[in-house]
């Protein structure tokens, strides 16, 4: 892939975001809740097998 490729890819990426962001700002936030559970999930699973 070309570096102009990724970089449209990138900007396409950042504006849907942004869409979404102004839309749907609750729908937004819950998916930020959802991502942040994910990790602290992971973070409970590793710290079981370090103990």
């Amino acid at each position: 892939m070309t570096p102009a490729v990724k970089k449209v890819l990138l900007v396409l990426v950042v504006i849907y975001l942004v869409f979404r962001l102004v839309t749907d700002p609750v729908g937004s936030a819950e998916s930020v809740k959802v991502v942040f559970g994910a990790f602290e999930s992971l973070g409970v699973f590793f710290e079981a097998l370090a103990t």
